[in-house]
Formats: structure tokens, sequence, C-alpha cells
């Protein structure tokens, strides 16, 4: 493997699903990369999103069940 993309998301359902499509889209091969989203409690939905993904990146979810605000 050769890199990681690592995203912070907090109700970014819209966006993730943008943001995943262009990662799929890459000249990097998927096999090449992995994309770890860390969701900080999210209620619109990004969790249920994220767990539905079926896409060909390899791809690990961190979901917190609360918000634990800013860093």
């Amino acid at each position: 493997m050769r890199l990681s993309v690592v995203i912070p998301a907090f109700n970014q359902r819209r966006t993730l699903s943008v943001l995943l499509g262009s990662l799929e889209l890459q000249t990097l091969p998927p096999d090449q990369f992995e994309v770890i989203v860390s969701d900080d409690g999210s209620t619109d939905g990004t969790p249920d999103f994220l767990k539905s993904y079926s896409g060909p990146l390899k791809m690990q979810c961190h979901l917190s069940p609360e918000n634990g605000g800013r860093a």
C-alpha cells in the first residue's frame, strides 16, 4: 500500500458521497491506497451511508456514537 487518505467527518453524508466518488476515479489503482473515515457522532445519516458503502475502495470507518466536539 502506498498511502492512506484520512477523512474526518461530522454530518457530511453528501460531501462524502462526492468525495468517495472522486477517489474511485483516481488514476492510482484502489489496491494502492486505503481510505480511513473518522465520523464524530454524525446525525445526518453519515454512519449508515458509510456502513452501506460497497464500492471498490479499501475503506475503514471509525464511528463515534457521540459528537466529541472540537479536538
